[in-house]
């Protein structure tokens, strides 16, 4: 892996609220939980054409130390992570790296993005 070791990120998770009178989810609290000890892989950007615009999207993984858990789930507002004053999505799933030798989690790797 070639990038930033040790770099702190921030999870940025949106608490469910509750319904409203419709049944509509309602956003509970935004909570930061900061993860020591992350690699940041250099970014790769792009260019996304659709319908005649033109905008650019930028790639980045993030290796999270084992035990991290994300909430990915299209059914509930999923994680952002702050890498560097920047906000990202999740691109996909993360996958959980394990050691073939040993057989023991080992990096959490996390793909993201952003545009514009």
């Amino acid at each position: 892996m070639i990038g930033q070791y040790g770099t702190t990120v921030t999870i940025i998770r949106q608490t469910p609220g509750g319904y409203d009178q419709y049944g509509e989810p309602i956003p509970g609290e935004q909570v930061t939980i900061p993860v020591p000890g992350c690699s940041v892989q250099n970014p790769i950007t792009s260019l996304s054409v659709e319908a005649g615009a033109v905008t650019p999207l930028t790639q980045l993984v993030v290796y999270m130390p084992p035990g991290t858990e994300l909430v990915t789930s299209p059914s509930t507002t999923p994680d952002k992570i702050l890498v560097n004053g920047t906000q990202w999505n999740i691109d996909g799933r993360p996958t959980q790296l394990v050691s073939s030798a040993t057989g023991r989690k080992g990096w959490l790797q996390v793909p993201l993005k952003t545009t514009g």
